[in-house]
């Protein structure tokens, strides 16, 4: 399904959101994750060779954001965790204008195993270590992907401890993390109020209990949807409905849509403040994958440590 582009306030490009609730759909997904950045030279789109002995992070570390394959990511669920359900992934990669929701509440397990014609799959992708994957606060994310879907990412770079690592380097108090909230309204969108927080605030009443939302639907009329929109009930399983509100599909995409412009903002002022920057970026992989392998641990998603900055 085609949902019209979504505009993101403050930023000059609109993206075009397909939520993938069928298999061709998911292979189209695919094969848009896995086509060649446009205007790209031949020679670059594949991956650089590692001469024996050289650490991938220092590898990464040379290429530009641009040149390198990189796919933002998010999921949405309930209680999202190894206890918990996923209910949507959302994607984009850095050379398209497509924000992906896959359905994982339709399709099942066939979200992240169905094949394209290439043989490539969505689990393929996130345990490629061609493809850098982009999270903010990975550490649910990969515990729901590993325990409940049998995923083990590859190649991550956690943007919540990129954007800690630009207050480590300009000695601004960093004992706390940063939600991606806080980190778009201080690096992206400094105006008050903000459409982006708007929407977020919008999206994070409708997953509260006995909130009374006015919402929109896709093609409203089968859902009694005038145009004036229609009133709903939150609740923590809003991601589990069908059809999506507008509102939730806006909520879901925006994330991913921002997540690259924030990597490469916050890149920036690291290498504007700190002159080795191979080093950060290394201490900030090797931070993202010790996150990725805490899946693979007990794992409290709820604990009051989480919000504590871990030494990078």
């Amino acid at each position: 399904m085609t949902i019209a582009p979504l505009a993101i306030p403050g930023h000059p490009n609109s993206y075009d959101i397909q939520i993938a609730d069928t298999l061709p759909l998911v292979e189209a997904c695919v094969s848009d994750l896995c086509s060649c950045p446009a205007g790209i030279p031949f020679g670059l789109r594949v991956k650089p060779r590692i001469d024996p002995g050289t650490a991938q992070v220092e590898v990464d570390a040379r290429c530009t954001c641009n040149l390198q394959p990189c796919v933002a990511v998010d999921l949405e669920g309930v209680r999202l965790s190894r206890m918990g359900k996923v209910s949507l992934v959302q994607l984009k990669a850095n050379h398209s204008r497509k924000v992906w929701l896959v359905d994982v509440t339709v399709l099942g397990k066939e979200a992240f195993t169905h094949t394209n014609e290439e043989g490539a799959s969505l689990k393929a992708v996130l345990e490629s270590p061609a493809y850098k994957k982009l999270f903010y606060d990975v550490r649910r994310d990969a515990d729901a992907l590993y325990n409940l879907y049998n995923i083990t990412l590859q190649n991550v770079l956690d943007v919540q401890l990129l954007e800690l690592s630009v207050r480590i380097s300009n000695h601004i108090h960093s004992c706390h993390l940063n939600g991606f909230a806080k980190a778009i309204s201080l690096y992206l969108q400094p105006q008050s109020p903000s459409p982006f927080l708007w929407t977020k605030e919008l999206g994070k009443a409708l997953m509260q209990p006995h909130a009374l939302v006015r919402v929109r639907y896709p093609g409203g009329s089968s859902t009694g949807d005038s145009g004036a929109g229609v009133v709903i009930t939150g609740s923590h399983d809003v991601f589990e409905k069908r059809p999506l509100p507008l509102e939730l599909v806006e909520y879901a995409a925006q994330d991913v849509a921002l997540l690259a412009p924030l990597e490469e903002m916050l890149v920036g002022r690291v290498r504007q403040q700190v002159g080795v920057h191979i080093a950060w970026h290394t201490r900030v992989r090797n931070a993202s994958m010790r996150r990725v392998a805490e899946s693979r641990d007990p794992f409290d998603p709820d604990g009051p440590h989480r919000a504590f900055s871990p030494w990078i």
